[in-house]
């Protein structure tokens, strides 16, 4: 299956962060649940969309987007105006 984004839509997949504690103790998802990614990798751009392309390193605004699953995997689907930074060809560079 093959997702694209339309108009000025945006595809990331959001950073998976392995939480912590003090103790060394990993913390499950459940326990975090009202902290929501703030930042991923663009999966697809729309075709009105200027100055993204897949690879980039986003940060979006912390609402917004709609959640999908495709293929295992959880995305989001944000319009261009909810992404406020950008790190260019991912977030390795």
């Amino acid at each position: 299956m093959k997702l694209e984004a339309t108009l000025d839509r945006v595809i990331v997949e959001p950073r998976v962060v392995e939480k912590k504690s003090e103790g060394g103790v990993i913390l499950p998802d459940t326990l975090e649940e009202n902290e929501k990614p703030k930042e991923g990798s663009v999966l697809h751009a729309g075709p009105t969309v200027k100055g993204l392309k897949i690879g980039d390193y986003v940060f979006f605004s912390e609402y917004s987007g709609r959640k999908l699953m495709l293929e295992g995997k959880k995305v989001l689907v944000l319009r261009e105006d909810d992404v406020v930074a950008k790190i260019s060809g991912g977030a390795n560079e």
